[in-house]
């Protein structure tokens, strides 16, 4: 058995997947090792460049009862780019495609992926965008790291925190906020 069936019709959460991952062989700790999570899982990684799909930051597909997440190398050149990018879609599969009783070429195919909602706001890209985030900057470790800056009187330094944890400031902003946390 591949190990994304063990997720089948079930729902996961960021955080029940940082518990299962504790209770497994596969070590949990900052910064995220996405793609060993992902190789972990079974789940295929495309890399190959689609110029059909230049405006495409990446996607997930099931092909042949298996999931694939394709990554487009050129839209995703920066390391957390790519990082959030495979965490958004292993979001989808956690929260959208493997809770399905069955697969018929099930897809999403992500054009962007943004924190704000605008004319083309659909509530499960703001689900994986929420799943890639808390799988990539687990509540207790940021707010561990935002502690030692308290307990040391020191101002929050947003780039060195984003630096640990391989995402960019913004998604870091965008985390702190989300956690009550002012910088």
């Amino acid at each position: 058995m591949k190990n994304y069936e063990a997720f089948r019709k079930k729902s996961i959460s960021a955080p029940e997947l940082h518990g299962i991952l504790e209770k497994s062989n596969m070590p949990f700790d900052v910064p995220v090792k996405i793609e060993k999570l992902i190789e972990f899982l079974d789940i295929k990684i495309e890399n190959k460049p689609d110029f059909t799909k230049m405006k495409v930051l990446g996607s997930i597909r099931i092909e042949d009862n298996k999931p694939i997440i394709w990554i487009n190398k050129i839209a995703n050149q920066l390391n957390e780019r790519r990082r959030f990018t495979l965490a958004h879609e292993l979001g989808h599969y956690m929260l959208h495609l493997a809770p399905l009783a069955s697969w018929n070429n099930e897809a999403f195919i992500d054009e962007k992926i943004g924190f704000n909602r605008d004319d083309e706001w659909d509530h499960r890209e703001m689900e994986a965008n929420g799943f890639a985030a808390q799988l990539l900057m687990p509540a207790h470790i940021v707010r561990d790291k935002v502690n030692s800056y308290t307990k040391k009187n020191l101002p929050l330094d947003i780039e060195k925190i984003s630096n640990e944890f391989e995402v960019s400031k913004v998604a870091m902003k965008y985390r702190l906020e989300s956690l009550g946390i002012t910088s």
